[in-house]
């Protein structure tokens, strides 16, 4: 059995008009332990020792002095947690982007009167997790055709988003095997972690963060150089929704009775 491992994140811009997005990573379990040690080593431990990588946190002065690290090592720590990522082998990176106006009008389109509208269809999760699940799928199989399963791991902070991917999740499913069958068995399970706990974990919020910096506008030339290290152009990829494909899904999803 060839088991893969999605770890995800999700941001999202101040603009509340603007992108929301989903990313993060995806390798066989098997380069995930190489990852995580190497993480560990060269990310982590210092001197000093980190308690873990969050890009909020890291950049707070605050924390920094909490955990005796200087603004500088603490960049440095970014830019090798940036090498280790880019120069895996056997790693893709993974997003999906939506635009929270374009949720939100056609929507309320299909349905005028607020309280119809199914749980969480007019938040722009739905749509962009299930972009995500499938271009995670699309990518496992063309990488490896022996592939039987793909488990995706999310941040188990917020119980509340945590249920709605439960069903998000099984909609997806309903939706693979009613139009693409042949991938419905390759989408595994979706496992709560802590990031402190999964550190890849920790990953997928360094490629959200510096993906939210650029869809805002508010990054530098550092960030931006990142940002496309992290995205691993040879063999990632970033699936924009259009509008009028958004539209197209939604319809879709209603008629089939899927929300």
């Amino acid at each position: 059995m060839s088991v893969y491992v999605a770890f995800s994140d999700e941001s999202a811009i101040a603009d509340t008009g603007g992108e929301f997005l989903v990313a993060g990573y995806v390798a066989s379990e098997e380069n995930w332990e190489w990852i995580t040690r190497a993480w560990q080593e060269r990310v982590l431990d210092g001197p000093p020792r980190l308690p873990y990588l969050h890009m909020t946190d890291i950049r707070s002065s605050a924390w920094r002095a909490e955990n005796s690290i200087s603004f500088n090592d603490a960049e440095n720590r970014v830019s090798e947690a940036v090498r280790i990522l880019y120069g895996s082998g056997g790693l893709t990176a993974m997003a999906s982007v939506i635009k929270r106006k374009d949720i939100t009008e056609i929507i309320h389109s299909l349905y005028p009167t607020k309280k119809k509208i199914p749980l969480g269809l007019d938040e722009p999760d739905y749509a962009c997790y299930m972009a995500y699940l499938g271009i995670m799928l699309i990518r496992v199989r063309a990488v490896s055709p022996a592939a039987t399963l793909v488990n995706f791991v999310c941040s188990s902070k917020n119980k509340k988003i945590t249920k709605g991917l439960n069903a998000i999740m099984d909609v997806t499913r309903a939706y693979l095997m009613d139009n693409r069958p042949e991938r419905a068995p390759l989408l595994g399970n979706l496992i709560p972690a802590s990031p402190q706990l999964q550190l890849p974990l920790q990953s997928a919020d360094v490629l959200c963060w510096h993906l939210q910096r650029y869809y805002s506008g508010t990054f530098d030339r550092t960030e931006e150089s990142r940002m496309w290290y992290l995205l691993k152009e040879r063999d990632g990829a970033i699936h924009n929704w259009e509008r009028e494909d958004l539209e197209v899904f939604v319809k879709a999803l209603r008629e089939k009775g899927k929300v």
